[in-house]
């Protein structure tokens, strides 16, 4: 029941938000060469608004306020897009300078391997990877060693 409705979902979503599902004209001439409602069009209309309404059901009301004055799900979708991966390379960025820019100062070591570790996991996690080599260096880099001769 759930999984085959979940299916078809992302089925239909997929299909929908697609570029090749542009709307067709609302209007066509019959034979007689007069206009008449398209009726391909009120089903595409009828299929973008359920899918318009299962993604604004999931936004919150600040994301949606940025979204609002858009027509069709296929804008709706390239918007929140376009949002939400300039968010992700904001994040990334924000990640790395974190990672970079850490430094043991009193915690315990584990506390210190602990957030290097937590912040190479969360930029795995958004697909910006970070070389073993390079964690080593930013890990003895932070160190702040106290070596007296």
């Amino acid at each position: 029941g759930n999984i085959r409705f979940i299916l078809f979902f992302e089925l239909l979503i997929s299909w929908r938000l697609s570029n090749d599902h542009r709307s067709p004209p609302a209007m066509i001439q019959n034979s007689s060469w007069l206009d008449i409602s398209n009726p391909e069009f009120i089903q595409w209309r009828m299929i973008d608004a359920h899918v318009l309404s299962c993604i604004t059901a999931t936004l919150s009301p600040t994301i949606f306020t940025t979204v609002i004055h858009l027509q069709t799900s296929s804008e709706f979708w390239l918007s929140l897009d376009k949002w939400f991966t300039s968010l992700s390379r904001s994040h990334i960025r924000q990640l790395k300078n974190q990672l970079n820019s850490i430094s043991k100062s009193s915690d315990s070591m584990e506390v210190y391997l602990s957030h290097i570790k937590s912040l190479v996991d969360q930029l795995s996690m958004a697909s910006s990877f970070v070389d073993d080599e390079d964690v080593v260096l930013i890990t003895l880099d932070g160190c702040s060693w106290n070596l007296k001769g």
